[in-house]
């Protein structure tokens, strides 16, 4: 892999979670990223605009699964 002169800005959306905060743990003690922004649930997306973030890793699921029958 080539040499990144500068760290990758990231957001992290949905970083109060618990895999939230594990990528948000592995962007900060990661040498090639930066940690830009780590945003929670109900922020609006349109706030990381003209932020220069160029990667935004999501840990959201859009709908928790309905529970599975024991049957």
């Amino acid at each position: 892999m080539g040499f990144v002169s500068e760290p990758i800005e990231v957001a992290v959306i949905g970083a109060q979670g618990r895999m939230g905060r594990a990528v948000v743990e592995a962007v900060s003690g990661a040498q090639d990223l930066h940690l830009a922004d780590a945003l929670d649930v109900g922020v609006e997306l349109s706030s990381l605009e003209g932020r220069g973030i160029q990667v935004a890793v999501t840990s959201l699921c859009p709908q928790r699964p309905k529970r599975m029958s024991t049957r």
